[in-house]
């Protein structure tokens, strides 16, 4: 079944678009981390048109925000790319994005929020700052937009026009993942070095756990058609390693599927996982029936909250269970279950 996944992507793939090329020329030079996004795509396929169909008519409050913007983001964007170097933090991230935008009414839009306008190398730079923080755009035409840290989005402006210089490496593996999926990242950074920039401290402890610490370079994709395809491979510095890694994501595995609720259970039991050397794999599908059920879900949960009287205090939400599970990331200590007292 796997096997009949893979090649039906790889078909898929040679008549699919690959990562922007102009776009990968705009990347910091040190970029480690890339995560590429088609929404034209993502539009295009059946399950997009189906999330699409389902949603309600836009507002009135949603059209003014659209005809004061100069653009709809939910059918004017086409392709977005977010890069980032080894040891990110929040400001230093680089979004580029594709699609049709007024840029003389993003930067009057700006100016009147208390933004200031500067001029690099014959581009408008619009910056906003934020208590310690400074974030700036740039539209380089009416098709591409810069968004970032002042210092990055300068350097994009003055590498228009030059060849790429990202890593070859990074850029031959962008190019093979957005072939095959709408939705792709990879990244070429060990999860303790990533760790360093993720603000939620337990995420970050986790990355740093043993058995994260053998991962070097990670990729993989989602992919939208009649069904959700995902796909994720991790390269390891050891066979030992990639087989640690794989034992930690079984144990967990297992837990969900005991622990979890019927539907969430289901679903995972089409997880495919193997190790091929330092490298392991993962695979799901996702019907397009269950993904139909989520969506409806969400449509009849927004619908109920838009009927709900003005000034009605929301229901109170239950408070989490503990569930007396406590997973280590060590491969040494794989775990401690503690089952809940029965009711």
């Amino acid at each position: 079944m796997a096997r009949k996944l893979l090649l039906l992507a790889l078909a898929a793939g040679l008549c699919a678009p690959g990562a922007d090329p102009d776009l990968l020329k705009l990347a910091m030079p040190d970029a480690a981390v890339l995560v590429g996004i088609r929404l034209d795509q993502i539009r295009s396929s059946p399950l997009g048109q189906m999330i699409l169909a389902q949603m309600d008519v836009p507002d009135e409050e949603f059209k003014k925000v659209v005809a004061l913007i100069g653009f709809n983001p939910v059918t004017d964007l086409s392709e977005v790319l977010i890069a980032a170097p080894a040891a990110p933090v929040a400001q230093q991230v680089l979004v580029l994005v594709r699609g049709a935008f007024d840029t003389a009414r993003l930067g009057a839009l700006a100016t009147l929020g208390g933004g200031e306008v500067s001029s690099f190398q014959g581009v408008d730079i619009i910056t906003m700052k934020q208590q310690q923080q400074s974030f700036a755009l740039a539209g380089l035409d009416r098709s591409t937009l810069v968004l970032g840290d002042p210092k990055n989005v300068e350097g994009a402006i003055a590498r228009r026009g030059a060849g790429l210089r990202v890593s070859p490496k990074l850029v031959a593996r962008a190019e093979a993942l957005a072939k095959l999926y709408d939705l792709w990242i990879i990244s070429l950074v060990p999860p303790g070095q990533m760790a360093k920039g993720v603000p939620n401290p337990q995420l970050g402890g986790l990355l740093k756990g043993d058995a994260f610490q053998g991962i070097r370079e990670a990729s993989g994709g989602i992919r939208l058609g009649r069904d959700v395809q995902f796909a994720f491979e991790v390269v390891t510095r050891s066979e030992k390693d990639a087989t640690s890694l794989a034992d930690v994501f079984k144990f967990i595995l297992g837990l969900a599927l005991t622990q979890g609720k019927p539907e969430q259970a289901k679903l995972l039991e089409s997880l495919q996982l193997n190790v091929e050397g330092t490298r392991v794999r993962f695979g799901l599908t996702i019907p397009e029936a269950e993904v139909a059920k989520v969506i409806e879900a969400q449509k009849k949960s927004l619908a109920a909250a838009r009927r709900k009287p003005p000034g009605e205090p929301a229901p109170a939400q239950p408070t989490p269970q503990d569930t007396g599970v406590i997973i280590y990331s060590s491969p040494k200590d794989m775990g401690v279950v503690k089952l809940p007292p029965p009711k």
